[in-house]
């Protein structure tokens, strides 16, 4: 059971300084779940906790909408060793036909960055999920210079999109948002759009943030 949705931005904020030093195990036990042994089958296992024990989880995760929509707030964990981010930053799925009229203001990834509320959650493997802690919350907005750099990412992703070319949509491109595969595995497919216009099956894929990146931003927030 979750708790009651916040209604503003500082009493999310207060519930999820309130989170700070706590162990997974604690937070799971205050809502009678279970913590399993490792996330291999269970990837999304603490940031849904989280989510719940702040009251934000919403019933349909496929929406391209912030996780406290009332607040225009989305939620990221992110996985730290010694204040360090482990991995990239899953922002959303990246949809492989592209909207008529789609704009960087309008896109998925501009309304799930424009405010996001980040819960550091130590990471390492040494310690066991469930006795691992919470860092310290806080919330962030891209400045105009990450904003900047962002979009123009996201534009270049997306016209490789339009025009079809999913080959060249790689790892590698995007000083601070890239593109990767996403889905359970490699045979996770979506509709596209070939270069020459026909309809196709690719791999499904995501947009997340660079590792160098989500560093910044902790580094920006005095957590390193």
């Amino acid at each position: 059971m979750s708790s009651p949705i916040p209604n503003t931005e500082e009493e999310l904020l207060a519930k999820a300084s309130s989170l700070y030093g706590k162990r997974i195990g604690e937070i799971a036990d205050a809502l009678n779940l279970c913590v399993p042994p490792n996330q291999k089958n269970k990837k999304g296992f603490v940031g849904e906790l989280i989510e719940l024990s702040l009251g934000g989880y919403k019933r349909n995760k496929n929406l391209p909408l912030p996780d406290f929509e009332n607040l225009g707030i989305e939620l990221k964990t992110i996985p730290v060793i010694d204040g360090r981010p482990t991995e990239s930053t899953h922002v959303c799925s990246a949809a492989l036909k592209r909207s008529a009229g789609e704009h960087w203001k309008n896109s998925r990834v501009f309304r799930k960055l424009e405010k996001v509320l980040w819960v550091p959650i130590q990471a390492d493997p040494r310690i066991e999920l469930s006795q691992r802690v919470v860092g310290r919350s806080f919330i962030w907005s891209p400045s105009t210079e990450d904003e900047k750099i962002l979009r123009s990412d996201w534009e270049e992703h997306v016209e490789l999109i339009t025009l079809g070319r999913f080959a060249e949509l790689h790892g590698e491109r995007g000083e601070y948002l890239q593109i990767r595969p996403k889905g359970r595995n490699s045979n996770s497919k979506g509709l596209s759009t070939s270069e020459l216009g026909e309809s196709a099956i690719t791999q499904s894929r995501g947009f997340y943030l660079r590792k160098s990146f989500t560093a910044k931003i902790l580094k920006y927030a005095c957590l390193l």
